[in-house]
């Protein structure tokens, strides 16, 4: 599906993007509010809209939202 990355881009792109999606639900979380409230704060976040740029994004980040919205619940 096209050439293979290095492990800087990868990590850029995957690593990174993690890492801020943690970071941004930890804050989501804190703020509180519904989980439609959160996700939604979630959407405007400059942090993770700066990912846009990666395939699929549009796609799998409103999954990707959730998911660690409630990885993030069940923790507590």
């Amino acid at each position: 599906r096209g050439k293979a990355g290095t492990v800087a881009s990868m990590r850029a792109d995957t690593g990174d993007y993690l890492a801020a999606l943690q970071t941004e639900v930890a804050q989501a979380k804190k703020a509180g509010g519904t989980v439609t409230e959160q996700a939604a704060r979630l959407n405007k976040s400059a942090k993770l809209n700066a990912f846009k740029r990666m395939q699929d994004y549009a796609a799998l980040e409103p999954q990707n939202v959730l998911n660690a919205l409630q990885d993030a619940d069940r923790a507590r």
